[in-house]
């Protein structure tokens, strides 16, 4: 059984879309402030994090809505989902690069990190509220 399969029969998927947001949060926040000192090996851990966390969001949130359905409706329900993930990223796309594209690339960079960890929080939140009592 993969890693992944383990974990999330062991602790649900909720708990896994969570850990999915908590570690993209990690990952913005070692982000944070950078300069033209800013060390390779702080922006190597950041940037591993944000993916290692993007690896776990969608894999849980699809699984969240493809088991909160009837097994008649799963693959309206799988098709949704996808549309919305693809959605959000073309938009996540325009507003990034929206944001980025300057001469002051660096500096704007701060901002770009603010929305994502906004949209993170959000996601915890939807998370939290996802995850049994």
């Amino acid at each position: 059984m993969s890693g992944w399969r383990a974990a999330s029969k062991r602790f649900g998927h909720p708990v896994m879309l969570v850990t999915g947001f908590v570690t993209l949060l990690l990952g913005a926040l070692a982000l944070y402030g950078p300069d033209a000192s800013t060390p390779y090996a702080r922006v190597a851990v950041g940037t591993l994090l944000i993916g290692a966390g993007s690896a776990f969001v969608p894999s849980a949130a699809a699984s969240i809505v493809v088991s909160s359905t009837s097994g008649e409706q799963a693959g309206l329900a799988s098709g949704v989902q996808n549309t919305l993930r693809q959605s959000g990223g073309l938009i996540s796309v325009a507003v990034f690069g929206s944001i980025l594209n300057t001469s002051d690339f660096v500096e704007r960079m701060g901002v770009a990190l603010a929305v994502m960890t906004a949209a993170v929080l959000l996601g915890i939140g939807s998370g939290l509220i996802a995850i049994p009592r």
